[in-house]
Parts: structure tokens; C-alpha cells; sequence
């Protein structure tokens, strides 16, 4: 749950999408982060519950 409010935060903070979450697999093929590259399908719930949350929650934005 703490990985998907900090990305919900993240995404806010920096104007991202879900689709701008990406694993360093995706991009150099290495197998990190090694649970979501062993469990693709949990990497496609993990997107799914960041959706959800940012749907649900919205994102508060923070002064910096």
C-alpha cells in the first residue's frame, strides 16, 4: 500500500502518468524489480491499485 500512495505522490509531484511507471526491466531488461519481473501479472495489479487509489483518493498536493 505504501508503494502505491508514494507513486500516487510521485505522479502528482512530477506531472506523470501510470503509463510513465515503468520497471528498469522495461528498459534495460534486467530483472529488477526482481517480484514484479518473476509476477507479471502483480506488476499489472500494482498499475491497476495505483489507478484505483488516485481515483479514490485523488493526490493532495504539498507545498515545496
Amino acid at each position: 500500500q505504501s508503494l502505491v500512495e508514494l507513486t500516487a505522490y510521485l505522479c502528482l509531484k512530477f506531472g506523470l502518468t501510470e503509463e510513465d511507471i515503468i520497471r528498469h526491466y522495461d528498459v534495460t531488461g534486467k530483472s529488477c524489480p526482481k517480484y514484479f519481473v518473476e509476477h507479471p501479472t502483480e506488476w499489472d495489479k500494482f498499475h491497476q491499485d495505483l489507478l484505483t487509489y488516485i481515483d479514490e483518493n485523488g493526490v493532495e498536493k504539498t507545498e515545496d
